[in-house]
C-alpha cells in the first residue's frame, strides 16, 4: 500500500500503538513501563507489534485486560498519574514520545524494533518521561542524545530544557552537528 502525504507509515502507527498500550497496561496495574515490558516478554511485545493494527480496532480496555491476565501482570505501586500535579498526559501521548525515540534507536544503532523497545524501557531514560512532574525536557533531540550516549561533553543525567538549550547554542550545536559529531566518531 501506497503510504498517502502526511501519514505515518503502517509500522509506525504499529509501533505507536504498542506503546500506548504499554502505557495503558502501565496506569491499569500501576507498575513503571519497564515492568510491563519485562513482563508482557519478547515474544508478546512482538505479538503485540505484528497485530497491532487489528488490536487497535479493538477496544483497547478489553485488549490490556488480556495481556494483563496472559502475561499475569500483578498489580504495582507505582501511581505517576495519582502523584502528578500538572495537565496529566494521555497514555496516547505518552505512547508518541516513546514511538519516536524507539524509532532513532532502532535506526541509530541498527536494531530491530522490538529490540530497542526493550532497550529504550529498561534505559535511565524512561523513569524519567514517567515522571510527569519533572521538568525533564521531552524534546526528542535531547532524548536520544542521553539513550544514545551522543559525546556531548559531560552533560548531566538529569537537565531542564533552559540548559540543555543554553548549552546547545553555546556550542552552537543543532541536530545537524550533533549527527555530523556522532558520525564522526
Amino acid at each position: 500500500m501506497e503510504q498517502q502525504i502526511g501519514r505515518e507509515s503502517q509500522k509506525d502507527n504499529d509501533l505507536f500503538f504498542t506503546c500506548s498500550l504499554i502505557d495503558y497496561i502501565a496506569r491499569k496495574t500501576k507498575n513503571e513501563r519497564s515492568v510491563v515490558v519485562n513482563a508482557l516478554g519478547k515474544k508478546r511485545i512482538e505479538k503485540i507489534y505484528d497485530l497491532a493494527d487489528v488490536y487497535h480496532s479493538d477496544n483497547i480496555d478489553r485488549v490490556s485486560d488480556d495481556f494483563i491476565e496472559e502475561a499475569n501482570i500483578s498489580h504495582g505501586q507505582f501511581d505517576n498519574v495519582g502523584e502528578c500535579e500538572y495537565a496529566i498526559p494521555t497514555h496516547w501521548d505518552i505512547g508518541k514520545v516513546y514511538k519516536r525515540l524507539i524509532k532513532r534507536v532502532s535506526k541509530e544503532k541498527k536494531i530491530s524494533i522490538v529490540d530497542a523497545l526493550f532497550e529504550v524501557y529498561n534505559s535511565f531514560i524512561s523513569p524519567k518521561i514517567d515522571d510527569y512532574n519533572s521538568s525533564v525536557v521531552k524534546d526528542l533531540l535531547f532524548l536520544q542524545a542521553m539513550v544514545l550516549k551522543w559525546s556531548l561533553p559531560m552533560m548531566p543525567a538529569v537537565i531542564q530544557r533552559e540548559e540543555f538549550l543554553e548549552f546547545l547554542q553555546e556550542k552552537k550545536c543543532n541536530e545537524t552537528s550533533i549527527e555530523e559529531k556522532r558520525e564522526s566518531h
